[in-house]
């Protein structure tokens, strides 16, 4: 919570400072906290410690609260965490784009808390939230050739900022974060084409690529789109007005602006895009791309967001549960007022494509959209969900609504004021035939259901409650609609604040209490007894986790207590050869199944292993047993014959056969040299054991090959008595060192593929960037 309480401290004393100065900005500061008093407001039971979300934790507590730890732990002890040894054996850290090390807010989150707990996570996604209604507050204020009033940029801030990805995906921080930075990155390349600036559209490259570093690739893809289409259509708007070579200037900013970019997440994104081809996500195809689509029946959720359940524990529609672009009815009547009347003003033409385009998209599989961008888009057809593109779709809804707002308050007009009333009577003639049909047949569906099922009465109800809520909300917005032409313009303020309240109310009704929990998902990474005794092991060893333990024991508890796993949580940049080797493990009897290193096996209470090989090691945790296990084999193995195999599909069948003995033979890849010794007789044992640093001394009566159960990595380098040699794919999935006769010291380092090129270009890109705004304020 520390980053959030000072966020609010720090902008309390510039707002106090502002307005001794009773300048512009103390307003615009007072707006950011009003916002933000907004966003405590909707998540108050998270802030005071009632209640915890989502209900379980998901994502935000399976996931990202134990790799955080994991990052904020290390940084506390000044190293830089770039492999993560206590999940799948081992994987990438830095090069997962998902754990967000280097975004500014999250190294903030690090160095100043020195012990993360699961009510910081909460506070980071609640500091987002306040970051999408702020910078949705200034962009729409200060956004050229609009100029909205703080009034109706305050009413679009709100619809965004508590829109539906921000209260469904409440628990994927890292989606939200980049989300955030939409508006900003909107404004700046906005401006960057009214002023033909290079320097502004490096600036709004370098704030989409410092977003992207928050760790979600599919929202940098989106924003990047959502400038992608602001070019083009200025581009047509030029050509179309015959301007020339000035009409392309829109494609060469949108260049720059890419350009930087790509720079400045090139830390992050470069190292994971040579990771996505050793995952499983490198395989993926559009069938699964198209999945998390917004079907058809779904986009009733508009009008309508809890009609099949919002919560997951009580969704029961079709396909898969996603987002609806739920903004609140107020600001969708608004919007669509705002296409009707003020469709001739450029920027309303530009926020209803882009709403119709992103949602056009969001429908995936229902039309062709989101296919044809999956094979033009680099990076589209590694990712999935379609339906995510809906955020998009609600920013240019807010847009819209906050013009028409602004035009509803502002206009001195009879026409205006006609249009508007015409308006709200057309949507009330509509909603008066709608919506009581609608609630007469949930209600008649009700009564005759109450001896049903218990599940189906309670979805007839849940249906009948939120058509209720439906029209409870959409009565109050006619209402508010149709007091526009009977106000005087200096009641016009107070009028646009009932419309900021009835918005935030609406939102607030439809997702606060959204997935709550009463227990903190963290209780479950505790066991602190249990971990000691893992702890008191002298030798590297690892653990696994049976499916009787996964509630009660969670496969990503190594990453806070520096324990290593062979599983984790599913994660999409899970090195691909570690999956197909688990997949041919079989039971835990199995020869293959040992190489994994898993000494010890976590259980339920009570649960006895079905396998001869494990014996009870630790019994006094309330919630789980240890066992040992008997055959597992260290580490570290000194292997005496090798044999060749062409790829991964051909080790895949020699490791799988059942006379396959991994401690006999090694089955290599490439040109490795072959061995064949009889009787090494090694003298083995660890000197260094590191996240990303093994080291190890060795001594051997022949030539053979130490075999490490360190899953096969780009990044890996070896070095024998202080000479580099190289790093061989083992069995499939592991990491293997030819050893020659002798005694010998053996050191493996990890380092991220192109990590430091990447540092250099990011900085390379800002300092440009810096460079081309002092040259055209010399200008």
């Amino acid at each position: 919570m520390i980053l959030l309480y000072l966020s609010f401290l720090l902008l309390a004393v510039a707002t106090s400072f502002a307005r001794l100065r009773r300048s512009a900005v103390a307003l615009d500061l007072s707006a950011w906290l009003l916002l933000g008093f907004m966003a405590v407001g909707f998540h108050w039971r998270l802030v005071t410690g009632d209640a915890f979300a989502p209900a379980g934790g998901g994502d935000l507590a399976s996931f990202l609260y134990p790799y955080y730890t994991f990052a904020a732990r290390s940084l506390q002890r000044g190293q830089i965490p770039l492999w993560n040894p206590y999940v799948f054996s081992g994987m990438p850290f830095i090069g997962d784009v998902q754990n967000g090390l280097l975004y500014p807010p999250n190294l903030a989150l690090f160095l100043l808390q020195p012990r993360l707990t699961y009510p910081d996570m909460q506070a980071m996604s609640v500091l987002h939230l306040w970051l999408a209604g702020g910078l949705t507050f200034t962009c729409l204020h200060h956004l050229p050739g609009l100029g909205l009033g703080r009034g109706p940029a305050l009413l679009g801030a709100t619809a965004f900022m508590f829109s539906d990805i921000f209260v469904m995906h409440f628990g994927n921080l890292n989606l939200i974060a980049v989300a955030a930075w939409l508006p900003l990155v909107f404004l700046l390349f906005a401006q960057s084409l009214e002023r033909q600036s290079a320097a502004l559209a490096g600036w709004a490259g370098a704030t989409l690529g410092i977003s992207a570093l928050a760790g979600h690739i599919q929202p940098t893809i989106y924003n990047g789109l959502f400038l992608a289409l602001l070019a083009l259509h200025r581009t047509w708007v030029g050509v179309m007005a015959r301007q020339g070579r000035r009409g392309l200037w829109p494609l060469a900013l949108l260049l720059v602006a890419a350009m930087v970019a790509a720079a400045v997440s090139a830390p992050v994104m470069v190292p994971s895009l040579v990771l996505s081809g050793h995952t499983v996500r490198a395989d993926f195809t559009y069938w699964q791309a198209s999945r998390y689509s917004l079907t058809p029946f779904r986009t009733l959720g508009l009008l309508i967001p809890d009609l099949t359940g919002r919560d997951p524990s009580q969704y029961w529609g079709l396909g898969d549960r996603v987002e609806t672009g739920y903004l609140g009815l107020l600001p969708l009547l608004l919007a669509l007022f705002a296409t009707w009347r003020l469709v001739h003003r450029p920027w309303a033409r530009f926020f209803s494509l882009a709403a119709v385009f992103f949602f056009a998209l969001a429908l995936g599989d229902t039309l062709p959209v989101h296919g044809w961008l999956f094979r033009l888009v680099p990076g589209l057809g590694l990712l999935r969900a379609p339906a995510r593109a809906l955020y998009l779709t609600d920013f240019a809804l807010a847009g819209l609504a906050a013009m028409a707002c602004h035009s509803l308050a502002q206009s001195s007009g009879a026409r205006l004021r006609r249009s508007s009333a015409r308006f709200a009577r057309a949507i009330a003639r509509v909603a008066l035939y709608a919506l009581p049909a609608a609630l007469a047949a949930s209600l008649l569906a009700l009564l005759l259901l109450q001896d049903r099922d218990p599940v189906i009465f309670a979805r007839a109800w849940g249906v009948v409650g939120s058509l209720s809520r439906a029209a409870l909300f959409l009565s109050a917005s006619l209402a508010v609609l149709c007091s526009v032409p009977l106000l005087l313009p200096v009641r016009r303020q107070t009028w646009m604040g009932a419309a900021i309240a009835l918005t935030f109310l609406d939102l607030f009704s439809a997702g606060a209490y959204l997935d709550l929990g009463r227990s903190s998902p963290a209780t479950a990474f505790q066991h602190q007894e249990a971990v000691s005794f893992l702890k008191t092991d002298p030798y590297p060893h690892r653990v696994d986790v049976d499916p009787s333990a996964w509630s009660l024991w969670p496969p990503n508890l190594g990453c806070v207590h520096e324990i290593e796993h062979v599983r984790g949580v599913p994660n999409p940049m899970e090195l691909a050869r570690y999956q197909s080797f688990l997949e041919l493990t079989g039971d835990r009897s199995s020869r293959l199944y040992q190489l994994l290193g898993a000494k010890y096996l976590v259980v339920a209470k009570g649960v006895v292993p079905p396998e001869h090989n494990f014996v009870p090691a630790f019994g006094e945790d309330p919630e789980v047993d240890i066992y040992l296990n008997t055959a597992a084999y260290p580490l570290a193995v000194v292997v005496p014959a090798s044999v060749s195999a062409a790829g991964p599909e051909e080790s895949a069948g020699i490791v799988s056969a059942p006379d396959f003995d991994p401690t006999g033979v090694v089955v290599l890849e490439g040109e490795a040299p072959q061995v064949a010794a009889t009787s090494p007789d090694p003298d083995l044992h660890f000197s260094v054991w590191q996240p990303d640093r093994i080291g190890l001394g060795i001594a051997v009566r022949e030539d053979t090959y130490l075999v490490l159960s360190l899953p096969f990595a780009p990044g890996w380098s070896a070095t024998l008595d202080g000479n580099p040699v190289p790093v061989w794919p083992a069995d499939l999935a592991f990491t293997a060192v030819h050893v020659p006769t002798g005694s010998h010291t053996i050191e493996l380092v990890y380092r991220p593929p192109l990590l430091v090129p990447s540092l250099l270009l990011a900085v390379a890109a800002l300092g440009a960037t810096v460079g081309l705004t002092a040259r055209e304020r010399r200008r």
